[in-house]
């Protein structure tokens, strides 16, 4: 009964929409505030109803017109279509989100290509039919030379069930030659589902895993129930690629679920290393 009420809900608002003069969606991105999150760059978000249905818009970043900058919530409006559908009339088949793509094109208003990584804290679709926010957790770079190096992610709204965010902690160790300037990769095993990986950045482009550092990342995925094991390698580039790392803590953003993980091994090219947690 409930998706007979949606269906025909939608399809009153597909014809509405063609006479409003105002789009489905208003668009809320929070750029995060850490050094060099802005952007110049253009983006594209993709977003993807649960019914198949697409709609694609690009979203200008900075110049003069100063969005997507460091800290602020770009808010936009009207962005632009990237189809030739009308855009008043355009999204209006999508029903509830499942999830969006988000591009960073790494192109300014003038075309210039590179150095323009973006930081993304989150966005923020305001769905003016449900009258409701669907909200996108990222905490990711967009970015050549940061994070996993990726310009495009899939993100999934924080109403998802399936879905968490795990903050991991970890402490490298105070031994000689410590640190690593290799890119490091975590896999995460739990009860629920087979694995949720997330690539660090190498260390010598944001000093991560240095001697003695603590730092703390977030890997949003889906909900892995308990943890019964994590398994780290390194690939070897970069000076000094060997790591030796103590602990690793990994909390469960929704369930509030803690593991700790004493690693205290190296991890060096070529080597999986597998921990389980402390009981």
């Amino acid at each position: 009964m409930k998706k007979i009420i949606y269906s025909v809900l939608c399809l009153v608002f597909s014809f509405s929409v063609l006479a409003s003069s105002h789009p489905r969606f208003k668009w809320k991105f929070k750029t995060s505030d850490i050094e060099r999150a802005g952007t110049d760059a253009w983006i594209y978000v993709d977003l993807v109803g649960k019914n198949g249905k697409h709609c694609n818009y690009a979203f200008v970043g900075g110049d003069d017109s100063s969005y997507l900058e460091r800290g602020d919530l770009t808010i936009y409006n009207y962005p632009s279509l990237l189809s030739n559908h009308d855009p008043v009339a355009d999204c209006k088949l999508i029903d509830d989100i499942e999830y969006a793509v988000i591009v960073n094109s790494n192109k300014d208003m003038e075309g210039n290509a590179g150095g323009n990584g973006w930081h993304l804290e989150y966005l923020a679709v305001e769905d003016k039919f449900l009258g409701k926010d669907v909200v996108f957790p990222v905490k990711r770079w967009f970015d050549e030379t940061a994070d996993d190096r990726k310009l495009t992610r899939k993100v999934y709204p924080s109403t998802n069930p399936d879905m968490t965010e795990y903050e991991i902690d970890v402490q490298t160790g105070r031994v000689q030659g410590a640190g690593t300037d290799a890119r490091i990769k975590i896999s995460l095993l739990g009860t629920e589902t087979v694995r949720s990986i997330r690539e660090f950045q190498p260390g010598d482009a944001n000093n991560n895993f240095e001697n003695g550092m603590f730092e703390t990342f977030y890997l949003p995925g889906l909900d892995l129930g308990n943890l019964t094991q994590i398994e780290l390698t390194n690939d070897g580039s970069g000076k000094n690629s060997e790591w030796f790392v103590e602990t690793i803590v990994i909390r469960n953003s929704k369930t509030g679920k803690e593991w700790r993980f004493d690693v205290n091994s190296w991890v060096v090219k070529g080597k999986v290393v597998k921990a389980t947690p402390t009981l």
